[in-house]
């Protein structure tokens, strides 16, 4: 260990993980890329992204990968920590142009198909389509049915209900699979 430090140069570091893509992963990907490739700069600002992640207050430290460097153990701060940390799970939606309100899920609600549609698709993503200068920044397209909605591949988004929505009250948008 010393040896290698001093003599040689070298550190320890941790692999990067890399994700191991399947044979079917890469002929989608591939497939994606050739449909896509002649868009401009200006078709993907037409793009509307929505997502959603958990925030959570007093984050546990990773023990596997955070360190503290000092000359003795107990010259390092520890970190404090709480039982159950207070967490907030938010849906918004962000384009080139626009960004929707934060969109707070109620605490222990799961996203399923039917709260995904009624709470958030119909309310929040409705409202950043259809906003005006007063409200926030509009979606300033010269025709709104040009925006192009993508969600993630969570299961309440790709739910048969969720698609029929989309369909019957989106313009345009990036079904399951892309």
């Amino acid at each position: 260990h010393n040896y290698l430090r001093h003599f040689l140069n070298v550190l320890p570091y941790k692999p990067r993980l890399q994700p191991k893509l399947s044979q079917y992963q890469r002929k989608v990907w591939l497939q994606f890329c050739g449909e896509w490739k002649h868009w401009t700069a200006d078709d993907w600002k037409c793009i509307v992204f929505s997502d959603e992640s958990p925030f959570e207050l007093f984050h546990a430290p990773n023990l596997q990968t955070d360190r503290g460097w000092a000359r003795d153990k107990g010259d390092v701060e520890p970190t404090p920590t709480v039982k159950f940390p207070l967490k907030i799970h938010v849906w918004a939606v962000i384009s080139h142009q626009t960004v929707s309100d934060l969109h707070l899920i109620p605490r222990n609600q799961t996203v399923t198909a039917e709260y995904y549609i009624t709470e958030i698709l119909s309310k929040y993503l409705m409202s950043t389509l259809s906003c005006t200068e007063e409200t926030r920044p509009p979606l300033k397209l010269s025709d709104t049915s040009r925006a192009l909605f993508s969600q993630d591949c969570a299961t309440a988004h790709h739910s048969i209900k969720a698609q029929k929505w989309c369909s019957e009250n989106l313009d345009s948008f990036w079904g399951k699979g892309i």
